[in-house]
């Protein structure tokens, strides 16, 4: 990616929205972890969708400039 792209990647991660969105999703990974740990077993579909969410969430938090440059 380019300069330009670089810059803008840097912008949004230290934008004070961006701490709020990766605030509230670090409190939804929290939550259906526990959700996970306290149901896990009753029902293996809905503990698959929870590990996705959750997953799927992590992913997005531990984003970097570099993960991307690489796609």
């Amino acid at each position: 990616m380019n300069d330009t792209v670089k810059d803008e990647w840097l912008q949004w991660e230290n934008h004070p929205i961006t701490a709020v969105i990766k605030r509230e999703l670090k409190e939804r990974v929290t939550f259906f972890t526990e959700q996970l740990i306290e149901a896990a077993g009753k029902d293996p579909i809905r503990d698959a969708e929870i590990s996705g969410i959750i997953k799927g969430y992590r992913d997005f938090l531990n984003a970097t400039y570099e993960d991307m440059e690489g796609k």
